[in-house]
């Protein structure tokens, strides 16, 4: 079963100030991580961070999609949100017209 977990940007600004060691004040959603000086390093951390909060595996190249806090936050909400829809459930093993009759 799939739980939807909503991100906001306060704690992903919260993983990132863990990550970097730099206090969540001097952080902002909508800097590049590059301006806090974030490589590949420092990003596969961080996307770790993320995913010990999700309970899954998130990709890297979500990092360079989405360059910042805010962008981020918005892009993995909206993939939880889709692969926690109704859409995704399985579809009951009977349907109503399976039901069997009674016989005379």
């Amino acid at each position: 079963m799939n739980t939807h977990v909503v991100l906001t940007e306060e704690l992903l600004i919260q993983l990132m100030s863990e990550v970097i060691d730099i206090d969540v004040s001097e952080i902002s959603a909508t800097a590049n991580f590059s301006e806090y000086g974030v490589d590949s390093l420092y990003g596969v951390q961080y996307l770790h961070a993320i995913e010990d909060v999700l309970g899954h595996e998130i990709e890297l190249s979500l990092l360079y999609d989405n360059p910042s806090i805010r962008q981020l936050c918005d892009c993995l909400n909206r993939t939880s949100a889709a692969e926690s829809s109704p859409d995704t459930v399985p579809p009951l093993l009977r349907q109503p017209g399976d039901l069997p009759t009674a016989v005379d």
